[in-house]
């Protein structure tokens, strides 16, 4: 025991070691030379730089640029760069060209303004060869062209490099965000994406280095050894010799990804612990889960049976040049034998009609320019109807595409219609995804995101499927499967989650602190302490954040909760000061002025989204109830209506829609508009059941009938049902 005590002092006397610091490239290449040049080709070192001679590649010689009511004029003025063009007030002025962003296809530009800022113009040089159509400016969003007022106009918050740029694209950012002026004060350690962005900062290292002790370890993240792949036999594709961890995706993953910040961005963290990935929704995937809008890599990726049989970056990728390490079909070929899969039996194609990647890799154009390919590496079959598919990028005949993948040979089962359905709103989805949701093959990104589909509309089978997906080994699906139980009663809910208070992903404590905030007045003792800090964790976690309009909303969310009214009207109004066009922010502020009986300043919030926003369905919506509660049904109904039509729309509108024109005395238009939500929602059961009360209200129950069967599909044991079919046999 005194010698434990003894050590214990000896120990509590030894001077701590100070954080490790970051030492810059320069320090980091006297020693690492082979690497340092491979980086210098890369992407990475060219990510930003300083705008000089050497790095702009555009003309900045006097070239105009016109689209529209947009102008723009590129020029240089002793040694600097400018940019002349319309500020937020549409006010020509000259700015001047702080930084280079990013080489080829295209080279953007970051442009000073004020408060600290720095934007990324919207017009871009596209640095391709002028024989490929390169050597010109244009405009990134050509179709748009926005305008001062719009959300996407180059001085906006989207555009803003320090909040949604810096981290990815410079060495150890500190945002330096001002809450009280909305200013900042951002710093780097190297202006580019350099070797500390990954291993983490370097002082420790050299240190260890200079003394050559290297007995705990070199003092830097650095991943470890992936699996190898071997051909075994006579086995066409290369198995797995090892196991994979995770840390190759813990450090590319988050640059690399589209997903939100939740933690702290530091190298060698665990993905969950720092950033939360955006599952496949529609507006940012296909069904099948092909990359749709700027999704990046990993979502993709995750995907794929590759990254489930323990691929990963650095089986294709060079860590410090990022190029590919073989070219064309024989990158695959590592795994997979060119004698089975490189031939006409397995593609249909000669080997120099199509590459590998040209099916399984289909690519998608962004920024006017940058062909980037998908990494989920799909079956060419898995496309749904009406879906791109790989064929189709090549083959502009689209019925000679169809007969030809129904001469393929037989399709895998796909998970992508029974996602469809629940995106759809399908009653039936939970029974569809089931066997998905259960089976350990699905990957984890897919399940959360069935799960998060299936929660617009839970059920008691849904709920079920979550509760056995918070043991999964992904904290991704634990976390999803948190989430999905909120609708639970808070003592149900609560003894489902409670054996999850020893969580250690950020990602699902997070989750935890969301869906327990009622929970909070009904413990004591050490849960209460447990979930409190939770509830700390949570908000921790949106002040990290706060320079994020979505940060600030989440914080007045909590002050409304804590029952602190005057912070949370602060919190909305410092949201609408960093973006001027939320349109969440807006509506959410709306409807606080609301509930403190200010309708007129609620509307007042309204009509400033509808103008961002006017194809915005939740918008219409908004004003429509609006109408509906100061009794103005007639000024109602126009935006009730665009509400339930627009793409955006869901079938909750259109029942709104229908009851509202019911309530005018307009029961056949309300029929009308039910059997038309029908055919975009069939199988949702609030629809079906108002459709046949509609027209057994107006005197036409036989034509309910198909409705009745639609219902009794989904829910044939409810009493209404029953009614409904009892009357329908007789």
């Amino acid at each position: 025991m005194a010698r434990f005590l003894i050590i214990l002092v000896a120990f509590l006397l030894m001077p701590f070691a100070s954080a490790a610091e970051y030492v810059g490239v320069e320090i980091c290449s006297s020693c690492h030379q082979q690497q340092t040049l491979k980086w210098q080709q890369s992407h990475h070192a060219k990510s930003m730089l300083q705008a000089n001679q050497q790095h702009v590649l555009a003309p900045f010689a006097g070239e105009e640029f016109i689209q529209g009511d947009t102008y723009a004029k590129f020029f240089q003025k002793e040694g600097q760069y400018f940019v002349k063009t319309q500020d937020g007030s549409g006010e020509l002025l000259d700015f001047e060209v702080a930084h280079t962003f990013g080489f080829y296809p295209l080279q953007q530009y970051l442009l000073v303004t004020n408060n600290g800022r720095q934007q990324a113009f919207d017009i871009a040089w596209d640095t391709r060869p002028e024989e490929q159509g390169g050597q010109r400016w244009f405009h990134l969003q050509p179709e748009e062209n926005p305008q001062p007022g719009h959300p996407f106009f180059w001085q906006g918050a989207y555009q803003n490099w320090n909040s949604r740029c810096a981290a990815c694209h410079s060495t150890n950012l500190t945002v330096g965000f001002n809450e009280e002026n909305t200013s900042y004060s951002t710093t780097f350690s190297d202006i580019n994406v350099a070797c500390e962005s990954c291993h983490g900062p370097g002082s420790e290292h050299v240190t260890r280095a200079k003394n050559n002790d290297f007995k705990m370890d070199s003092g830097l993240f650095n991943t470890q050894p992936a699996s190898s792949f071997v051909y075994q036999q006579d086995k066409p594709i290369a198995q797995p010799q090892g196991v994979s961890d995770q840390s190759e995706i813990d450090m590319c993953g988050g640059c690399h990804s589209r997903r939100g910040v939740i933690g702290e961005i530091v190298p060698g963290s665990a993905y969950h612990d720092v950033y939360q990935i955006q599952a496949l929704e529609p507006s940012l995937y296909f069904a099948n889960g092909q990359i749709k809008d700027e999704v990046f890599v990993l979502g993709s990726f995750l995907q794929s049976k590759m990254y489930q049989q323990g691929v990963r970056c650095s089986h294709c990728h060079d860590p410090h040049s990022g190029k590919t390490l073989l070219e064309g079909d024989a990158l695959c070929a590592q795994c997979h034998n060119p004698q089975k899969f490189a031939g006409p039996q397995h593609s249909k194609h000669k080997p120099e009609q199509a590459q590998c990647i040209d099916c399984h890799m289909s690519q998608r154009l962004y920024m006017g320019v940058d062909n980037r390919r998908d990494h989920g590496f799909h079956l060419p079959t898995s496309a749904l109807a009406g879906e791109p598919n790989a064929c189709a990028s090549c083959h502009a005949d689209t019925d000679m595409v169809d007969q030809a993948l129904q001469k393929w040979p037989p399709k895998q089962k796909h998970w992508s219609g029974d996602l469809q359905r629940a995106q759809r709103g399908d009653a039936r989805a939970v029974r569809y995804l089931t066997q998905w949701l259960q089976s350990e093959t699905t990957p984890a990104i897919v399940k959360a995101s069935m799960l998060q589909q299936l929660a617009a509309n839970p059920s008691r089978m849904s709920v079920q499927l979550a509760q056995q997906q918070l043991s999964a080994s992904d904290p991704l699906l634990r976390a999803t499967a948190v989430e999905h139980l909120q609708p639970l009663p808070p003592e149900q809910r609560w003894s489902v989650l409670q054996p999850l208070l020893s969580e250690t992903s950020l990602r699902v404590k997070l989750a935890l602190a969301r869906v327990t905030v009622d929970i909070l007045p009904m413990l004591q003792g050490e849960e209460r302490a447990k979930v409190q800090a939770l509830q700390d964790m949570y908000r921790q976690s949106l002040m990290q954040g706060n320079d994020m309009p979505g940060a600030q909303l989440g914080l007045a969310e909590l002050a409304l909760r804590d029952g602190d009214v005057e912070l949370a009207q602060t919190r909305f109004e410092k949201a609408l000061a960093i973006d001027p066009t939320f349109v969440s922010g807006l509506l959410n502020y709306a409807d606080f002025k609301r509930q403190l009986g200010d309708e007129d300043a609620a509307m007042d919030l309204l009509q400033r989204a509808l103008v961002i926003a006017p194809d915005s369905a939740d918008v219409n919506f908004s004003i429509g109830l609006s109408f509906v509660r100061q009794k103005l049904y007639k000024q109602a109904l126009p935006y009730l209506k665009t509400a339930a039509t627009l793409e955006t729309a869901s079938a909750h509108y259109a029942y709104v829609y229908a009851v509202a024109l019911d309530n005018e005395g307009q029961l056949a238009a309300a029929i009308d508009a039910l059997t038309v939500a029908n055919q975009r929602w069939a199988y949702d059961y609030t629809l079906l059941s108002t459709i046949i009360q509609y027209f057994e209200k107006s005197g036409r129950g036989i034509e309910a009938a198909l409705y009745v069967a639609k219902l009794s599909e989904i829910a044939p044991n409810a009493p209404e049902v029953r009614a409904y079919l009892q009357n329908y046999r007789q």
